[in-house]
């Protein structure tokens, strides 16, 4: 058994899924059990997500040391090349299985500002940007949405998103 500590608690939602997904592929290339936090908010969106919740304290390698090596806390955002590509459409697909179908727009647009405006090591994607693809892509009089963090709901907004036709996104 080894444990994912950081799934929801590193980041934001957009985080977690990749943390999900790392502690997923981790798990099954070792054949072990994972337990990941009680409250992470996945439990409640995606009906597959049927793993234990975290109920001993084990010692945390961090994504970039972790060998392989069973009975450890594994941590980290594991956005790199190392984990990354070890994801699949087909296995996420099969983890990350909504409890709501939910209807998506034509072009939904994401948009994040709150902690990029501001911060230089971040680009942001100008508003003007976004209408002039708009523009190209969307015929007159077709739904544009546009989910911002003012939205009070990320995961519905995420479920949205995902089954929207045309996806426009900031870069996070």
């Amino acid at each position: 058994m080894f444990t994912c500590s950081s799934v929801g608690h590193f980041g934001r939602w957009g985080n977690s899924l990749f943390q999900y997904a790392a502690a997923r592929v981790a798990a099954e290339s070792i054949g072990a059990e994972l337990r990941i936090p009680a409250a992470w908010a996945g439990r409640r969106v995606f009906s597959s997500v049927h793993e234990g919740p975290i109920d001993v304290a084990l010692p945390q390698v961090s994504e970039q040391e972790w060998s392989g090596e069973d009975g450890v806390d594994l941590v980290g955002y594991f956005q790199s090349e190392r984990w990354v590509s070890r994801f699949s459409r087909r296995r996420l697909r099969k983890w990350l299985v909504p409890r709501e179908q939910v209807e998506g727009p034509a072009v939904a647009v994401h948009k994040r500002r709150s902690d990029y405006v501001g911060n230089d090591y971040y680009a942001v994607v100008s508003d003007a940007s976004y209408e002039r693809v708009l523009a190209r892509i969307a015929p007159e009089g077709e739904v544009r949405h546009y989910h911002c963090e003012a939205r009070t709901d990320p995961h519905r907004d995420f479920l949205e998103i995902a089954a929207a036709r045309v996806i426009l996104r900031s870069n996070s």
